[in-house]
């Protein structure tokens, strides 16, 4: 386990400004108007160096979305290589194919260490005190930033996507902070509603173990459409259980297929959830999403994570789909996708070349096969579960997803 005391970073501390100044910091550094950002965020411009009438729950939420979009950087500018918002998109894509919460913390932060030079996460689980720690140090910070800010921003950010991933609070035992003092006219521990102690050996949240076993229930479509990002439209608002039926019909199709099941019916799904068909067809109309909709959205994103494996032919994507003609595949993607699958595997490959930017600790070959290794490897952290019922006796051929 990494310690930050006494790290080169806290000399970057700036006492005297605002915590909103102070977030605003590193995008403006950057050459970044100060002025357009609050306009953009609808926040007036006196909050700027105000050290008295701090920001509510939504306007920092606002700024700090605006700040992330602005900059198309995760870190808004307190490192000196961004992190493009693509690579959260896929970490988050990554933990979400797991199973439980303590294996998606463990995927997330393998993948992070993987990509990046300057942050670095680590997941200690100590059996004796039934305790899992997740600490946080970072590197090559922009000069003039302040550090304490970036370390808030990030533990914050990534409670409130683990609080999302299960949709409940995880137990937490203790949150710790290198600082000396807090960020004036911050409060930590309304995020976190625990007593945070600084001046600590290091940056890091700790969870009761047990509650690594909570299972994850968002999905890939409620991801893609930002239900994390704009569900919850204040800071200090994180997820309880709120997933909506469509988000639990999403999940059983992925988990289904997960298993080598086919592709649940409206009437398997609905008989799984206790409901007639016709009620279940009910509640998703009262979310505006049919099955059928919800059904294409699985099926695309299923296809899409096949395809990010470089090493897979499309054929065996298809085949994985439960096509047996490449050609019906090809038209039934470009149905859902717009493009085919061959063109959509290219501009992947774009987007994972852009992704490692000025960030050159691994290759493009060595970023396409770890992310294969990621989605593969279903060995590392798996924290037992309940298998359901009969599941072991149940093993059709995967119905194709046309």
């Amino acid at each position: 386990m990494f310690t930050n005391k006494n790290k080169e970073e806290q000399n970057h501390l700036v006492e005297d400004k605002s915590y909103v100044e102070g977030l605003m910091q590193g995008a403006v550094l950057k050459g970044y108007d100060p002025k357009n950002i609050l306009e953009s965020a609808d926040i007036p411009f006196e909050a700027y160096t105000s050290t008295v009438v701090p920001l509510s729950g939504e306007e920092l939420q606002r700024l700090i979305l605006v700040l992330r979009n602005l900059m198309n950087d995760h870190y808004l500018g307190f490192l000196q290589v961004p992190g493009k918002l693509e690579m959260d998109s896929i970490a988050g894509s990554i933990a979400i194919n797991e199973k439980t919460l303590g294996a998606a913390m463990r995927q997330m932060a393998n993948f992070y260490n993987a990509v990046r030079s300057d942050e670095h996460l680590d997941l200690v689980l100590d059996k004796k005190d039934r305790e899992a720690t997740l600490s946080f140090k970072f590197s090559g910070l922009t000069p003039g930033v302040d550090s304490r800010l970036l370390y808030w921003f990030r533990m914050c950010w990534t409670y409130k996507f683990l609080c999302w991933l299960i949709g409940r609070k995880p137990t937490i035992t203790r949150v710790s902070c290198s600082a000396k003092t807090s960020v004036r006219g911050l409060n930590y521990e309304e995020m976190f509603r625990h007593q945070v102690n600084f001046d600590q050996p290091m940056d890091s949240i700790t969870f009761r173990l047990k509650d690594l076993r909570l299972p994850i229930v968002r999905s890939q479509i409620e991801w893609s459409r930002g239900h994390f990002l704009y569900k919850f439209p204040n800071w200090f608002g994180v997820a309880g259980g709120d997933h909506s039926i469509s988000g639990k019909v999403q999940k059983m199709l992925f988990d289904a297929h997960s298993d080598g099941c086919s592709i649940l019916t409206a009437k398997e799904v609905a008989d799984q959830l206790d409901l007639l068909p016709r009620n279940l067809a009910q509640r998703l109309r009262e979310e505006r999403v049919t099955f059928q909709a919800i059904r294409s959205g699985v099926c695309l994103e299923l296809a899409k994570g096949y395809l990010r494996q470089p090493e897979m032919p499309v054929s065996k994507v298809a085949e994985k789909m439960g096509f047996v003609e490449l050609s019906d595949f090809t038209r039934s993607f470009r149905r859902w996708a717009g493009v085919t699958p061959t063109t959509y595997r290219r501009q992947v490959n774009q987007h994972y070349e852009a992704l490692l930017g000025a960030d050159e600790k691994i290759s493009y070959e060595e970023m396409s096969n770890m992310l294969a290794d990621i989605m593969e490897d279903k060995s590392i952290m798996k924290v037992p579960v309940k298998k359901k019922k009969n599941r072991k006796q149940r093993k059709p051929k995967l119905a194709a997803c046309n």
